[in-house]
């Protein structure tokens, strides 16, 4: 039986674009490459050049290099209706899946996973610059896939909602949990991660980029109001990078730090 040549859009996993970290789409992205071809899969991946910026393609390693960058599709699109190219080697994909929002038309099906609407829901959550010019982009891709994968069946009344998209056209297709996570780990590496980041065992662990929706600074309340001594006992252990609208999480995160509350902000942990 011949295997399903799927394009898979890499720009979230691409180290020249992320400078190898991941976040929470590219995790997902990532397992999707490692994990669709022990289903029968082809797996191709494709990214987005950033926008005026092509020549850098010639450097990517997570996937081929699409021949403009998202922008650029979405006003031919917009302007010609045109599509982009869906070839691998010569030969056509059968499908094409978007896992990061940035969708565009295909010669071939398109399947898109839809995370959440949190941008469109509640835009004061998320970054300000071009708030409205990016929603009117997200809903206009999100209508561009043959089909939308939703996370949860929460999810779906919401993506129906915010992207008026037809529920027939959607299926939920839970995250999986990778083999790796069943492994596991020997005591010396256990130590020798706890030590390198200065931990003790029994700590308190919120993991995730730092922004509003993701409500840190009601945890950093919520610790520093237990007692002192249950405090003295359990860190409090953050671990992401600061995304956007969270300065003043990172400032409450920093004076945590220097007055020596027993809270531990980690940047990157990336593959521990």
């Amino acid at each position: 039986m011949k295997a399903l040549r799927v394009g898979l859009s890499t720009t979230t996993i691409e180290p020249v674009l992320t400078h190898g970290r991941l976040d929470g789409i590219g995790v997902y992205t990532s397992a999707l490459v490692q994990g669709l071809p022990r289903h029968g899969c082809e797996v191709n991946g494709y990214a987005f050049p950033p926008f005026g910026r092509a020549a850098m393609g010639k450097a990517f390693s997570a996937g081929r290099m699409l021949p403009r960058s998202y922008e650029a599709w979405s006003l031919r699109d917009l302007v010609c209706g045109a599509r982009a190219p869906a070839a691998h080697d010569g030969g056509l994909l059968d499908l094409f899946h978007f896992t990061d929002y940035r969708v565009v038309r295909m010669n071939c099906p398109v399947v898109a996973t839809l995370h959440d609407a949190v941008p469109i829901k509640y835009p004061e959550w998320t970054s300000p610059r071009l708030r409205r010019v990016k929603n009117f982009a997200l809903k206009r891709a999100a209508r561009k896939a043959d089909h939308v994968i939703a996370l949860s069946q929460h999810a779906i009344a919401e993506l129906v909602e915010c992207f008026s998209i037809d529920a027939r056209r959607i299926t939920v297709v839970p995250c999986g949990v990778g083999a790796e996570w069943h492994r596991p780990v020997d005591e010396s590496t256990v130590t020798a991660a706890l030590q390198r980041h200065g931990l003790r065992r029994g700590y308190f662990l919120f993991v995730g980029t730092l922004q509003p929706r993701k409500n840190v600074d009601r945890i950093i309340d919520a610790y520093l109001g237990l007692p002192p001594a249950l405090r003295r006992e359990r860190q409090l252990v953050i671990v992401g990078r600061a995304g956007w609208r969270c300065e003043d999480t990172v400032r409450k995160l920093q004076a945590a730090m220097a007055e020596g509350d027993e809270v531990v902000w980690l940047n990157n942990v990336q593959g521990e």
